[in-house]
């Protein structure tokens, strides 16, 4: 029960949705995922629970049009190991909490309210950001990351690969950064921790 108060609470206070009168949508399902957490000895850490959308409902053309988003290459993150090691770079490892509900959806997707979500009776919810399970939240979460927060840091693209990314050194003493995307997933690489 405090899992699923604690998502809840989360996808409130993002504006993950906004309950909306229902007309002639065909609203697609939710529904809850429970997960336990433990240490590495086995005693129970956490209660997991997330809200997921059943995307397989979801139809081309209607509410979405676009599933793709890059995945780093397994030779990019070799070579970019490789230089780390022999340049003595640090090298830090992070997972993005909730990345999904980061990317904000430009299509409109309409959803069955979950248990433990009231709404007045002939409502339906829509989703203004992507949730686990649409069939668009990797793609919109990519064009988040990549768009908004890459582009602020000042990074470029490698022509290579599209989820290789780094800040240019035009000088010596700059400090070097570089970043791989592995969906929510990011190895950092730099000269200064």
């Amino acid at each position: 029960a405090k899992a699923v108060k604690r998502e809840l609470t989360s996808l409130r206070e993002k504006g993950v949705w906004k309950v909306i009168e229902r007309t002639n949508q065909k609203p697609i399902g939710m529904k809850w995922v429970f997960k336990v957490k433990q240490d590495e000895n086995g005693h129970v850490t956490k209660f997991k629970a997330r809200l997921v959308c059943q995307g397989f409902r979801q139809r081309h053309g209607v509410d979405f049009f676009e599933t793709c988003a890059p995945v780093a290459n397994y030779g990019s993150i070799r070579v970019l190991l490789a230089l780390a090691a022999s340049m003595d770079l640090e090298i830090h490892q992070m997972d993005v909490d909730v990345a999904f509900l980061n990317g904000i959806l430009k299509e409109t997707v309409h959803c069955k309210p979950p248990p433990g979500v009231t709404v007045p009776p002939g409502h339906v919810l829509q989703l203004l950001r992507a949730l686990h399970g649409t069939k668009q939240a990797a793609r919109v979460w990519w064009q988040n990351i990549d768009c908004t927060f890459l582009n602020k840091l000042g990074s470029e693209k490698s022509p290579a690969d599209p989820c290789v990314c780094f800040r240019p050194v035009s000088k010596p003493g700059d400090k070097l950064l570089s970043l791989v995307l592995f969906v929510d997933d990011i190895l950092i690489f730099s000269n200064c921790l």
